[in-house]
């Protein structure tokens, strides 16, 4: 996590829930329905918490900041290329919420444990 501009960054390698593909996949416009949190809580229910980790992280976008679906503990570094390059397998089991719910894979800047 970065605190102040004299750490160093540490990002991650995995899934990042999209907030406006779960508003639309619920068809809500206000960000501040009930819903989305509800469906956010429902798909970090089904990770595997053992092996991929969950962080806050900045994606390259500029969107806003995101629940991230680490793909393991090998997918956590603080060089932002070698990680990119890195070749860490998605986890099967997350690969049908790609589409509707989630960006990636891609490395995000993690800002938050």
């Amino acid at each position: 996590m970065v605190t102040d501009e004299t750490q160093t960054k540490e990002y991650v390698k995995g899934y990042g829930i999209d907030w406006d593909k779960v508003k639309a996949a619920l068809e809500v416009t206000d960000d501040g329905d009930g819903q989305i949190g509800s469906l956010i809580k429902q798909i970090l229910e089904c990770v595997d918490r053992d092996i991929h980790w969950i962080c806050i992280g900045k994606p390259n976008n500029g969107k806003r900041n995101s629940f991230v679906i680490s793909f393991g503990e090998e997918a956590f570094g603080t060089d932002l290329e070698a990680l990119r390059k890195k070749d860490i397998p998605a986890p099967d089991y997350l690969k049908s919420f790609v589409k509707p719910f989630l960006v990636g894979p891609d490395v995000f800047e993690a800002v938050d444990w």
